[in-house]
């Protein structure tokens, strides 16, 4: 199980990857300085492409209350990138939108309480699943043990939910669900 597959945040219907920044306070001060940035504030002639896309994220920020200060970060004459301030709780992170990545950004202190959570919860769904593992073989004895598995990985959800989504001040995620597909994927081979 590899963290950066499992630590996702959804808003607003778009998947959002979390990374760490070692500089917040810098990110928040860029996404503050370009709020406002638009399309023709970057280009003197726009392409479709690039129009439609900006429409959609400009679109999707106005629809999220816990969305600020959106606009271009930086730009080249191929791509742009989008930078906001996402503010829930209290706690402010960044948005930081690619073409190819949507990155929801925290700080080292986060990252590093994100990281325990979710070792904290694989080892205890993994000494879970050890009583029910054949230690000879090494694998899981049949379909029972998958079904008991996955009601196992429900109480665990349960029980984390509401720490991650603490963590992350107070914004719903599917860390904990991801962290037992992975687990459960990994033992069963699907």
């Amino acid at each position: 199980m590899r963290l950066k597959d499992v630590l996702t945040v959804k808003l607003g219907g778009e998947n959002f990857e979390i990374v760490k920044s070692d500089d917040m306070e810098y990110l928040k001060k860029r996404a503050m300085i370009n709020s406002g940035v638009d399309l023709s504030s970057c280009y003197i002639k726009c392409s479709n492409v690039k129009k439609s896309i900006y429409r959609k994220w400009l679109e999707w920020a106005r629809n999220n209350e816990c969305i600020n200060n959106f606009g271009i970060s930086s730009y080249n004459p191929m791509i742009f990138t989008l930078s906001t301030i996402c503010k829930k709780s209290n706690v402010e992170n960044v948005l930081y939108i690619t073409p190819s990545h949507n990155n929801f950004c925290i700080s080292n202190e986060k990252w590093e309480e994100l990281k325990n959570l979710c070792y904290e919860m694989k080892k205890t769904f993994q000494q879970i699943l050890a009583q029910y593992i054949n230690v000879k073989k090494n694998v899981l004895y049949d379909y029972t043990c998958y079904k008991i598995a996955q009601e196992e990985g429900l109480y665990l959800i349960k029980e984390y939910n509401p720490k991650f989504t603490n963590c992350l001040g107070g914004l719903s995620n599917n860390i904990a669900t991801n962290i037992i597909n992975a687990i459960v994927r990994d033992i069963f081979n699907y």
